[in-house]
C-alpha cells in the first residue's frame, strides 16, 4: 500500500498542482461566481423548503434524501466513466507504469486518484448544499452532521468502483491496441447517449396532469423505498440520515460501510486478475488501414488539416463529451421532447409566441443562437488540443495561416451544426414564417462565425499545450466564461437596438442592420487575430 500511496501522491501533484498562467484571472472569476452561487442556493432552498413542507404531511420527507443520493449516484456514474477509461486504458503514461515493480492493484490504486477526486468534487456540489437544506428544515443535530460527513467520505467510492470494475471486465475481452480509436469513439458516444437517455426517462416517468399516481405513492409513507428500490447505496444513505438515532439508521450506515468495503475488495481482486490482461499489447497491434499513404488521393492542405482535426475530436471520448456533447445536448434534447410527451410541452409556448411581433421574435431567436455559439468548446480548445505536437508542426512545410483557417473551420462547423438542428426543431415546433426563419438562419451563421473567431483568438492568446491527458485541456480554464462575457458585450447592444428602435419593426431593415453588425464583428475579429494575436502566437516559445 505504501507504493500505491507514493504513486498516487506523484500523480496528484503532476495533475492538480502545476503552476499555470492566468491564476489571477481564475481567482477573480471565482470571486465573481460567489454571488451567483449564493443566488442559486437561495432559489433552490425556497423550492426545497416547499417540497419538504408538502412531503412532511405524509411523513415522506426522507424521500428528499433518497432523491438527492439517487441523482448523485447517476451523475457520479456518468462523470467518472470517461475519466476512468482514459486514466486506466487510454492514457499515454500507462506503458511507463507497466515496467515498474508494482502489482496491478497498486498501479490502479495510484491512477484512481484523478477520477476519484473528480467524483468527490461532483459529490460535494450535488449533495452538500441539499443536505444542508435538509438539516436546516429537519432541525437535525450534531449526529446528523457526523453521519453526513461519513456518508460524504464513502458515497462516491461505490459508483466509481462499479464503473471501474465493469470497465476491467469488458476490456479483458477487447483488443485495445487494435481498436483503440474505435474504443475511444464508442466510449464517448455511449456516455453522451447515457446522459440523453437519463433525461428522457426522467421526463417519461414524470406524473401526468391528473396527479393521481403520485398521491397514491406518497399516501403510504413509502416514497423513499419507491425512489431508491433499485439503488441500494442511495437507499441506505438516505435511511441512515433520516433516522440517525434509531437502530435502523445505525444498521443502514453499517450496511453502507460493509457494501463499500466489499466493493473495494472486489475491485482490488479484479485489478490483480484482469487489469494487465486488458492493457496487454497496448503499444502493439495492427494499425488502422486509414493511416496508409494514398498517393492517388491528393487533397488540399486546408481540407486535410480540417479532416484531421474532426477525426481527432470524434475518436477521442473526452472531446466527444466536452465538445460534441456540450454543443449538441440541448438541441437533441429539444428534438426528443415532442416525441416524449406528445408535444404538450410546446403547445403553451407556441400559443404564447403567436402574438409576438417580428422585432421581438428575431432578437430572442438570435439570443439563443449566440448562446449556442458561445457555450461550445470547439473554438476555445482549437490549438490546445494539439498539445506538444503543435511545436512539431513548425518544422513541417505547413503555412500557419492554413492551420489557422482549418481550426476556424472546425470551430465554426460544430456549433453551426448544433444550431442547424436547433433551428429545424424551432421552425417545426413554432411554425415560423419562412422569411423570418431564413433571415434568422443567415444572421445566426454570421454571428456564430464571429463568435468562433473570438473563441479561437482567446485560445491562441493563452493555449494549454503542456497536458498529459485530454481532460486537462478543459481543466482550470475560464476561457469559455470569458467568451460568454465578450459575446454578451458585443451582441446584447445589437439585439436591444433591433428590439427597441421603432424603424427596426420593418423586417428587412432589422435583417440588414443585424447582418452588417455581425459582419463587422467577424471582420474586426479576423483582423485583430491575424495582425495581433497570430504573430505573438507563432513566436511563442
Amino acid at each position: 500500500m505504501h507504493k500505491a500511496y507514493l504513486l498516487m501522491n506523484i500523480i496528484v501533484k503532476m495533475e492538480f498542482f502545476r503552476k499555470e498562467k492566468g491564476s489571477a484571472l481564475q481567482v477573480l472569476l471565482f470571486v465573481l461566481a460567489i454571488p451567483i452561487a449564493v443566488l442559486i442556493y437561495n432559489l433552490s432552498y425556497t423550492l426545497f423548503k416547499e417540497a419538504f413542507s408538502i412531503l412532511s404531511v405524509s411523513g415522506n420527507e426522507p424521500a428528499l434524501l433518497g432523491l438527492i443520493f439517487l441523482v448523485a449516484t447517476g451523475l457520479l456514474i456518468i462523470a467518472t466513466f470517461v475519466p476512468a477509461i482514459n486514466t486506466f486504458y487510454l492514457s499515454d503514461s500507462i506503458e511507463g507504469y507497466l515496467s515498474l515493480p508494482l502489482r496491478p492493484s497498486q498501479i490502479i490504486i495510484g491512477k484512481s486518484a484523478s477520477p476519484l477526486l473528480r467524483g468527490y468534487v461532483w459529490n460535494t456540489v450535488i449533495t452538500g448544499p441539499f443536505l444542508l437544506m435538509y438539516m436546516l428544515q429537519a432541525e437535525s443535530g450534531l449526529l446528523f452532521f457526523l453521519y453526513a460527513f461519513i456518508i460524504w467520505m464513502i458515497f462516491p467510492i461505490l459508483p466509481f468502483l462499479l464503473v471501474s470494475s465493469l470497465l476491467m471486465f469488458v476490456m479483458r475481452f477487447i483488443n485495445i491496441s487494435r481498436y483503440k480509436d474505435r474504443a475511444k469513439a464508442i466510449g464517448g458516444l455511449l456516455s453522451f447517449v447515457l446522459i440523453l437517455a437519463v433525461n428522457v426517462l426522467v421526463r417519461q416517468d414524470a406524473p401526468g396532469d391528473d396527479g393521481n399516481s403520485f398521491p397514491a405513492v406518497i399516501g403510504d409513507g413509502e416514497l423513499l423505498a419507491t425512489l431508491t428500490g433499485w439503488v441500494p447505496n442511495a437507499k441506505l444513505a438516505a435511511m441512515a440520515l433520516a433516522s440517525p438515532f434509531s437502530v435502523s439508521g445505525i444498521l443502514a450506515l453499517t450496511g453502507l460501510l460493509i457494501m463499500t468495503a466489499s466493493g473495494t475488495f472486489l475491485f482490488l481482486y479484479f485489478s490483480d486478475t484482469l487489469y494487465f490482461k486488458g492493457v496487454r499489447g497496448l503499444s502493439g497491434g495492427v494499425r488502422s488501414s486509414s493511416s496508409k499513404r494514398n498517393v492517388a488521393r491528393r487533397k488540399s492542405m486546408f481540407h486535410s488539416l480540417a479532416r484531421r482535426d474532426i477525426k481527432t475530436i470524434v475518436r477521442t471520448p473526452v472531446y466527444v463529451t466536452q465538445i460534441l456533447g456540450h454543443q449538441f445536448f440541448a438541441p437533441l434534447l429539444l428534438l426528443v421532447f415532442p416525441f416524449v410527451d406528445g408535444g404538450s410541452s410546446f403547445s403553451s409556448w407556441t400559443e404564447g409566441a403567436t402574438g409576438l411581433e417580428t422585432n421581438v421574435i428575431l432578437p430572442l431567436l438570435l439570443a439563443f443562437s449566440a448562446l449556442i455559439g458561445a457555450s461550445g468548446t470547439a473554438g476555445t480548445s482549437s490549438f490546445s488540443r494539439e498539445g506538444r505536437t503543435l511545436y512539431e508542426l513548425r518544422s513541417f512545410p505547413i503555412p500557419f495561416t492554413e492551420l489557422l483557417k482549418s481550426k476556424l473551420l472546425v470551430a465554426f462547423i460544430i456549433p453551426a451544426s448544433a444550431f442547424t438542428l436547433f433551428a429545424l426543431t424551432i421552425g417545426f415546433v413554432f411554425s415560423l414564417p419562412l422569411p423570418l426563419w431564413s433571415g434568422w438562419l443567415v444572421l445566426s451563421y454570421v454571428l456564430i462565425l464571429s463568435i468562433s473567431i473570438i473563441a479561437t483568438a482567446l485560445d491562441m492568446n493563452e493555449p494549454k499545450l503542456a497536458w498529459e491527458s485530454e481532460e486537462e485541456v478543459f481543466q482550470h480554464r475560464f476561457t469559455n466564461l470569458l467568451l460568454l462575457i465578450l459575446t454578451a458585450v458585443f451582441t446584447i447592444p445589437v439585439l436591444l437596438l433591433m428590439w427597441k428602435v421603432p424603424v427596426m419593426k420593418t423586417p428587412v431593415i432589422a435583417f440588414l442592420f443585424g447582418l452588417l453588425s455581425f459582419v463587422v464583428y467577424a471582420l474586426a475579429g479576423w483582423k485583430i487575430m491575424k495582425h495581433k494575436v497570430l504573430p505573438s502566437f507563432v513566436n511563442r516559445d
